[in-house]
């Protein structure tokens, strides 16, 4: 439909006619289906493929949304047929989170609710796969604890220079430097950056600008922001989402600029060797994994919450954690506690019904005692 111009297009008859192709599919598929037997019927009834179907409603919800596309665009990349399958990984793996955390609990209650369900007994995963989990929350909130440090310490540290940005392994293809007299000055003395396409963030003809740049001014680091914070001495931003140039506005006359795009990889980079060179914060990031690891562990030796739903949190939580800086916000402590809070609770919690079903097993064992 789109080689053939496009649904919105001048040529949308001729695109749309290639939609006469899915009835006959659909229908092809419908009836496969109604034998078990039928190959087609043997493949879809695969355990992953019917978890996909699982979680394709929530997928159909936000695929369109920030929540969906937007949370990957600032790392897709940017060959298209590559950058349209990781986007499909991406909101998969949101859906997922979201059928596990919201729908499928909110289904189960609703029908508890009305005596239509009972609680179910199922069977204790397997210990490696329990461990497994255990250690992905516990990474998952050492890494936001981590990110967290490294803020709460960056005024003794000072802004992030260029050199550590390159001692990070940051690409030759992201950076430019570029001398003044190169660049365009607009009516209002700023500086304009034009930025490389290959930059832009999103899939196909929907790019918006990059989410995080460090820009440089005789070596000096600037502020950058996503939108114009007002009239500061010494700023760089852009002045819309899709914005194609970068809008500098240096202190005084600076004889080079320098802008680097901060991926994730870099930024995480950045972030260990700055917690590295602060040991008392890398101590307490370490002693907080172990704490988690061990709580964690104790947590999922029960049947609830189970190892596929502790995935899903550790996931969501620094998914979210990371995508909107929740390590630069005065609440995001709060936030981290009340996690860390929350896995205490679940660990108590296990460990007095193990407590009861050993005791119950104790006097099934001896009934006279």
């Amino acid at each position: 439909m789109y080689d053939a111009g496009g649904i919105d297009g001048p040529r949308w008859i001729a695109a749309w006619s290639w939609d006469l192709l899915l009835p006959p599919a659909a229908a092809a598929l419908v009836l496969s289906l109604t034998s078990a037997g039928n190959p087609i019927a043997r493949v879809l009834g695969v355990a992953p493929l019917v978890y996909l179907g699982k979680v394709s409603y929530a997928l159909y919800l936000v695929q369109l949304t920030p929540l969906g596309k937007g949370l990957f665009y600032r790392v897709l990349p940017r060959t298209d047929d590559v950058a349209l399958l990781a986007l499909y990984v991406g909101i998969t793996a949101v859906s997922a989170i979201l059928y596990e955390l919201v729908e499928e609990p909110a289904r189960r209650l609703i029908l508890r609710a009305g005596g239509l369900e009972r609680r179910s007994t199922g069977r204790t995963a397997p210990a490696l796969v329990r461990l497994g989990a255990a250690a992905a929350l516990a990474l998952s909130l050492a890494s936001q604890s981590a990110t967290w440090a490294v803020a709460s310490v960056s005024e003794s540290l000072g802004p992030v220079t260029l050199s550590e940005m390159r001692a990070a392994g940051v690409g030759a293809s992201d950076v430019i430097t570029l001398p003044v007299e190169a660049l365009s000055t607009g009516p209002d003395g700023v500086l304009r950056v034009g930025l490389p396409r290959a930059w832009r963030e999103g899939w196909g003809d929907d790019l918006h600008a990059p989410s995080r740049l460090r820009v440089f001014a005789d070596g000096a680091p600037v502020p950058f922001f996503r939108r114009e914070p007002g009239r500061r001495a010494e700023v760089a931003y852009f002045r819309r989402p899709r914005a194609a140039m970068l809008s500098v506005r240096p202190a005084g006359a600076p004889a080079q600029l320098v802008v680097v795009r901060e991926s994730p990889v870099l930024a995480a980079g950045v972030h260990l060797a700055r917690l590295l060179r602060s040991p008392f914060e890398a101590l307490a990031v370490g002693g907080l994994f172990v704490a988690v690891l061990v709580l964690a562990a104790i947590a999922l030796g029960g049947r609830s919450p189970s190892p596929r739903v502790a995935l899903a949190v550790a996931f969501g939580s620094l998914v979210l954690w990371r995508a909107l800086e929740l390590h630069e916000r005065p609440w995001g402590p709060l936030l981290l506690a009340a996690e860390c809070a929350a896995v205490i609770v679940v660990a108590l919690r296990a460990s007095h019904d193990a407590q009861g079903a050993r005791a119950a097993a104790r006097r099934l064992a001896h009934p006279s005692a």
